[in-house]
């Protein structure tokens, strides 16, 4: 049987792979309108994933209405004793109360020769000192904008991303997003969106990078493990499609 993983770590050099991938729009206003991310402070997510019964963070995509560049961006949940279903992701939806967001959101330019996977090694950028805060009654507004958008609807018809803090067929392998944002010195979390086209669908990627102090891009301390032998750096969502 084979192994599934419902969050993954990929390289630079894969995720720069995935930046690269992401169409190039016909859609007004903005070229560039998915060429953005944020940055996250990462004690929210520390506490998080050191609560009981943590099972991994659920990032709900927005569109705020009142944006003219159409800029995505996300909002964020902690998801406690819950077991990820693809089956019925449809039926998922906000449900915490607030959700936290970027309150440092960016976009970029497209870089020299579209050399991503350097862009992102590289990246220096302004680091929050609070998050942004917004309702469950707001998410599930700019949720819907999301989902609604020409540009989105088309290349990802989910509204959401989730990451596992579990192996789906090894539960006794824990802590693996627990590990992802809370080890060596990450001072911040930074977003990313990619773009992969299979045969079930097309879907955005939503690429998580550790930040040091400094607002610079970083990587993951490995360490002697059959999960983490190998040299790991960042983290890809797995965006559901369901088996219909």
């Amino acid at each position: 049987m084979k192994k599934m993983m419902l969050s993954d770590f990929v390289s630079y050099q894969k995720a720069g792979e995935y930046m690269g991938n992401l169409p190039d729009t016909k859609y007004p206003p903005n070229k560039k309108q998915y060429l953005c991310g944020g940055t996250f402070t990462i004690s929210n997510f520390w506490y998080w994933a050191n609560l009981p019964g943590f099972s991994g963070l659920m990032f709900w995509y927005g569109l705020d209405p009142n944006q003219p560049d159409a800029q995505c961006f996300v909002g964020v949940e902690p998801k406690f004793n819950f077991s990820y279903d693809e089956n019925l992701v449809n039926t998922y939806k906000p449900s915490a109360d607030i959700f936290l967001c970027p309150s440092v959101e960016f976009n970029f330019t497209l870089p020299i020769r579209r050399d991503f996977e350097n862009f992102l090694r590289n990246d220096k950028r302004e680091v929050p000192i609070l998050d942004r805060i917004i309702t469950n009654a707001e998410m599930k507004s700019f949720n819907a904008e999301f989902l609604q958008n020409a540009f989105y609807k088309e290349n990802h018809k989910y509204g959401m991303a989730y990451f596992s803090d579990f192996i789906e067929d090894q539960p006794q392998v824990e802590s693996f997003l627990k590990y992802f944002v809370t080890q060596g010195k990450v001072a911040f979390l930074r977003y990313y969106l990619g773009f992969e086209e299979t045969t079930e669908g097309k879907f955005l990627r939503l690429i998580l990078v550790p930040v040091d102090e400094k607002g610079k891009n970083t990587e993951v301390v490995t360490v002697s493990s059959g999960l983490f032998s190998d040299v790991q750096l960042l983290q890809r969502s797995w965006p559901p499609p369901p088996n219909s």
